[in-house]
């Protein structure tokens, strides 16, 4: 949302879940009203600058010559594999990739780093303004 909102062209947000699998997390969302609000904003950002929202999808291919020109992004069947026929070419100028990956704290807390419990009740390392540790 951010980036749409500064005057970036942010042609698409490319999700491999589907939405809908979210909806099991709706109580650590409630427990957490300004994330659930952060959330819908950036959302709505995305979505009042044309960035289109493709669910079940995978970005399968990047094109360029010394650079990022384009994508492909093809759906995914329910075993995660890009269905064929579904791939379509995506023009950009970047491409950002994250992965829903969680932390392995056992060395920090090994440690002695100082560790919290987030909105869903995992453990998570308390961080400065500056994403420092305790240690």
């Amino acid at each position: 949302g951010s980036l749409a909102a500064a005057g970036a062209r942010v042609p698409a947000v490319v999700e491999a879940g589907a939405y809908l699998g979210y909806s099991g997390f709706v109580p650590t969302l409630l427990r957490n009203p300004a994330k659930l609000a952060e959330g819908a904003l950036h959302g709505s950002a995305l979505l009042r600058h044309g960035t289109r929202l493709l669910a079940r999808h995978a970005v399968v291919e990047a094109h360029g010559s010394g650079r990022v020109e384009a994508v492909t992004v093809a759906r995914l069947d329910p075993d995660w594999r890009p269905l064929p026929g579904t791939g379509r070419r995506i023009p950009c100028d970047a491409l950002a990739v994250g992965h829903g990956l969680v932390p392995q704290l056992e060395l920090a807390t090994a440690l002695g780093c100082a560790t919290r419990a987030s909105a869903d009740g995992t453990a998570a390392l308390v961080l400065d303004a500056e994403q420092s540790t305790s240690v």
